[in-house]
């Protein structure tokens, strides 16, 4: 179950796929959570410069954009995808 919230590939199991789902439940929360949420995140790489840290951020946040979808169960792709991406895509805005 840790494994699935590595997010490399698709968890094999229903159980891998919703432990994976709750993992990224985060990212759907509402916008200024997920600001908040993002600060923290920074903070957490406080050893990290700016410039590196975006470019990490960056690849992050691309790479969860670039699946069809970031969900692998039905319900948290019916609550929480239209929500992650928004907010996905507003980090990507902030830090590109």
């Amino acid at each position: 179950m840790v494994l699935a919230t590595k997010h490399i590939i698709p968890a094999g199991t229903n159980d891998a796929r919703l432990t994976a789902d709750i993992d990224l439940s985060v990212l759907a929360i509402p916008r200024a959570a997920y600001r908040e949420n993002s600060a923290k995140i920074r903070t957490e790489f406080s050893f990290a410069d700016d410039a590196a840290f975006n470019a990490g951020r960056l690849q992050f946040i691309e790479a969860f954009l670039a699946k069809p979808s970031i969900y692998q169960t039905d319900y948290f792709r019916e609550r929480c995808e239209a929500g992650a991406r928004e907010n996905l895509e507003a980090e990507r805005e902030r830090l590109g």
